[in-house]
């Protein structure tokens, strides 16, 4: 996908893999735990990369793809964005224990 968007820039998809990577366990081990902080934490970091990259995307398609592989591409984007933040909304509602 990154060369649909020209130019290529090594250093910076690297730097982009390993924050995806780190966001990536955030949420894993938050899956794990079932913890309500852990997982409103890990939905809040991965949303801050998601909504911004769905966003790009929607504003950018990607000139190297199809028109078919431009709303697959976004829609995809955009699913996990609402699930996430339904995964936030949610948990944000539910009561602490007292």
């Amino acid at each position: 996908m990154v060369s649909a968007l020209p130019p290529f820039n090594e250093h910076l998809a690297a730097d982009t893999g390993s924050g995806l990577l780190a966001t990536g366990l955030l949420v894993l081990i938050a899956g794990l735990y079932l913890r309500r902080d852990m997982t409103i934490i890990a939905t809040i970091g991965y949303l801050a990369f998601s909504l911004p990259h769905a966003v790009f995307h929607l504003q950018h398609p990607g000139e190297g793809m199809s028109t078919a592989q431009n709303v697959w591409n976004v829609t995809a984007l955009w699913l996990v964005v609402v699930l996430a933040g339904t995964v936030l909304a949610t948990e944000a509602r539910q009561k602490t224990p007292s």
